[in-house]
């Protein structure tokens, strides 16, 4: 039942109709919707794959692309200060409520802090233990039905959930068989908790993990295999070991095309291919067939010498003393990913986060049937291991200063007039 649920997800967004076995055409993107001049439109192509998957492709323009959209900063939270609220260890969560309150998990801390929407510290709840509504390993934050915030508690198996007005409400035992850096899990539109994991068999088989409100299995989804490696040689990461010794260690390879993947709150999964660095992206049914593919045709990024040498030099200093200082870094592409990470906005639009060749970053932004909407550009440091979140004109994400100290930022999208206009 569940899985024919998501099928009807995967598919009901689409508003193409397909007659016959092949249709093809071209939808002129002009500034009516886009804000960008029509003489310099993005043109979308739609066609389907004999699979009966849609292929969406989209092209800019010849010459540089134009952003439609600047998301300018407009509010920040945060302290370079040894201690008090808003001075934040290791954030691994932000929630941002209805009425715009900000919530934020400080994992160094365990502590879940809210502010104001125009960033004063209201209260703080959780704190390290055991206890009911304490934590031990919480590692993210979802904003749940009726607004309440659930804290995945790792170390304690449990689903603790809070109230942003009472505080703690209540938790549910958790049983999870991976535990990761940031918590991948989401809160889907019909208030079922998703999880990818994996069995504990000798396989390690991926599976998507299907969980009522109160934290019950329901449902348990298979996922592609990841391709097996030679462990000495695995193509995203360096390998070294000590010289006549026993130890050994990996090291991840700059610029390396990592396997992005996205759950959707629709119940789909967006996805990219470890290994392809191009604008490539699959929305696909867990436990079932690929829907979407979109591809976009921008330009491919060069790394430059620069950032090679860079990025060589941050690998030399993480590696442990024993470790060799000479690497094969020939592994390292001539070419940046075309995609480093994705996101979902509240109204369900894909934020795609696209290669740049300067400082700035880059969002293509995307209808559910794969057609572009526009890209939107911002100067700000976005941490790329925590998704932003996009409600209406506003921007919410975890930045980065020059010394890496983390902050909390709401910004405001901006529409942006067409050079000329």
């Amino acid at each position: 039942m569940y899985l024919s649920r998501l099928c009807q997800l995967g598919t009901r967004n689409s508003d193409i109709t397909v007659a016959g076995p092949l249709v093809v055409f071209a939808v002129t993107l002009l500034a009516a919707c886009t804000g960008v001049d029509s003489t310099a439109a993005w043109v979308t192509t739609t066609d389907t794959t004999l699979s009966g998957a849609l292929h969406v492709v989209n092209t800019p323009p010849p010459g540089r692309i134009e952003p439609t959209w600047r998301i300018e900063e407009e509010l920040r939270i945060g302290s370079i200060e040894a201690a008090g609220p808003t001075s934040f260890g290791e954030v691994r969560g932000i929630a941002v409520t209805e009425d715009g309150r900000i919530a934020v998990l400080d994992t160094q801390a365990q502590e879940l802090r809210l502010f104001s929407s125009t960033g004063e510290h209201l209260v703080t709840y959780g704190g390290k233990g055991g206890g009911p509504g304490e934590l031990e390993g919480a590692y993210g934050l979802m904003l749940g039905p009726e607004g309440l915030l659930w804290v995945p508690d790792h170390r304690n198996a449990r689903m603790s959930v809070y109230d942003a007005d009472r505080g703690f409400d209540h938790s549910d035992p958790m049983r999870l068989l991976s535990y990761g850096y940031i918590w991948r899990g989401i809160i889907s539109a019909d208030g079922r908790v998703l999880k990818p994991s994996i069995t504990l068999d000798a396989n390690r088989s991926r599976l998507l993990r299907v969980f009522d409100g109160e934290m019950t299995l329901i449902d348990s989804l298979p996922l592609p295999q990841l391709p097996e490696s030679d462990p000495e040689d695995p193509p995203g990461s360096f390998f070294f070991k000590a010289p006549g010794g026993d130890a050994r260690g990996y090291a991840g390879v700059p610029f390396y095309p990592s396997r992005q993947e996205l759950l959707d709150p629709l119940g789909v999964i967006w996805s990219t291919e470890a290994g392809d660095p191009s604008y490539r992206i699959a929305r696909w049914v867990p436990g079932g067939d690929t829907t979407l593919v979109l591809e976009t045709r921008r330009s491919t990024v060069p790394v430059t010498g620069a950032e090679r040498d860079s990025a060589i030099d941050a690998v030399r200093e993480r590696l442990p003393p024993w470790a060799p200082k000479q690497l094969d870094w020939s592994k390292i592409p001539d070419t940046k990913p075309a995609v480093t990470s994705m996101f979902t906005a509240d109204n369900g639009q894909l934020w795609v986060r696209a290669a740049s060749a300067d400082s700035l970053i880059n969002y293509d932004v995307y209808e559910q049937d794969g057609s572009w909407v526009g890209t939107a550009v911002t100067s700000l440091r976005v941490w790329p291991y925590l998704r932003p979140i996009v409600r209406g004109d506003s921007f919410w994400a975890v930045v980065t200063d020059d010394f890496d100290v983390a902050y909390v930022v709401r910004a405001r999208i901006e529409p942006i007039d067409p050079p000329g206009r």
